[in-house]
């Protein structure tokens, strides 16, 4: 059995407002755009080696990137007051990023019985990356990448006594890694500020258990 898709998403999103703060007499415009382009195709196949026994293979292909320019205007004179790095000044600093990803899954399935059977997968995933959100300065407008999981489960289902017990068991391991998290670490000027970046790691395991009567 094979399972063919393909997706395709282009966004467009803009943060815009004022920030007027009385008492320092310091009054700025927001006007933030972000656009995000993915494109991503999959095919997932399932070969029935015997009547008891199933195996299942998939592979995606994704290609993301992600597009934002950091916009402040000070008013009422309508000039920018920023610093970069290199210590101009600008209205607008764009920043980008980029990747694409490979991901799979594979497992196999054995019905003991019609009533009884056992499965045992591997996958992998990620989750999208991006840019530190809600930046204080230029220097804040940082980029972080993908984070990545490996998933491994084992399971049972099973219906008992003529199909009036449904018993259904799973126990999962995941592997994370590159996990994006707010961390004290440095901005473009290498000065000590709160980012979002990939920060850490982390293992988590578990177990499910569902009946039904």
């Amino acid at each position: 059995d094979w399972t063919l898709g393909a997706f395709y998403f282009d966004g467009y999103s803009r943060d815009q407002g004022n920030v007027d703060i009385v008492a320092g007499n310091f009054q700025f415009d927001i006007k933030d755009p972000a656009s995000v382009s993915n494109a991503s195709a999959f095919v997932h196949g399932v070969y029935r080696a015997t009547d008891k026994m199933s195996l299942t293979a998939a592979v995606s292909y994704t290609d993301e990137k992600k597009d934002y320019t950091f916009y402040r205007l000070r008013q009422p004179a309508g000039v920018p007051f920023f610093l970069l790095p290199d210590g101009s000044r600008t209205t607008t600093i764009p920043r980008d990023v980029a990747y694409d990803k490979f991901d799979w899954k594979i497992g196999v399935d054995y019905r003991w019985t019609p009533d009884v059977m056992n499965s045992v997968q591997v996958a992998t995933g990620f989750r999208s990356g991006g840019f530190n959100p809600r930046p204080l300065d230029a220097a804040t407008v940082t980029v972080f990448y993908p984070e990545n999981l490996v998933s491994y489960e084992v399971g049972a289902k099973m219906e008992l006594f003529d199909r009036r017990l449904r018993f259904n068991a799973a126990a999962f391991y995941s592997d994370y890694s590159d996990i994006q998290l707010s961390a004290s670490g440095a901005d473009l000027n290498g000065n000590p500020r709160p980012i979002r970046t990939n920060a850490a790691t982390a293992e988590l395991t578990g177990f499910e258990i569902e009946t039904q009567f």
